[in-house]
């Protein structure tokens, strides 16, 4: 945060500063910024078929699905997901029905349309 009314010093600033660099109250720092949340959250997902090597790749890969916008007018918006870790749960499911995904971002009903984008349906989700 720059508060100054002083134009050339302000230029000064910001000319020798990178866009990523955070200046703090003990000088600046290299460290990037990102946008958003940087929590993670791991769901428990039991689907109706075993997913293969394949597809469970594709899953932390990333795979487009589409949502739609309610502030726009409901438009329509198909964008793949950001990459994801992705596991087997064979504890609880030798057959590998069950997944243990950590999404970096929640979009609505993300779960169920990244395991329907493979051609299967979510069973059960925590």
């Amino acid at each position: 945060l720059l508060l100054t009314t002083d134009a050339a010093l302000r230029s000064k600033l910001l000319s020798t500063i990178s866009p990523q660099t955070t200046i703090t109250s003990e000088g600046s720092s290299s460290s990037p910024v990102y946008k958003g949340s940087a929590s993670t959250k791991t769901y428990r997902v039991r689907t109706n078929f075993p997913i293969d090597d394949d597809q469970l790749k594709a899953l932390q890969n990333g795979v487009p699905i589409t949502t739609t916008s309610r502030r726009r007018g409901g438009t329509k918006r198909t964008q793949n997901t950001l990459p994801c870790d992705v596991e087997r749960d064979l504890k609880s499911s030798p057959g590998g029905k069950v997944l243990l995904i950590t999404l970096r971002e929640g979009r609505n009903r993300q779960i169920r349309k990244m395991i329907g984008f493979l051609g299967h349906r979510v069973a059960a989700l925590r």
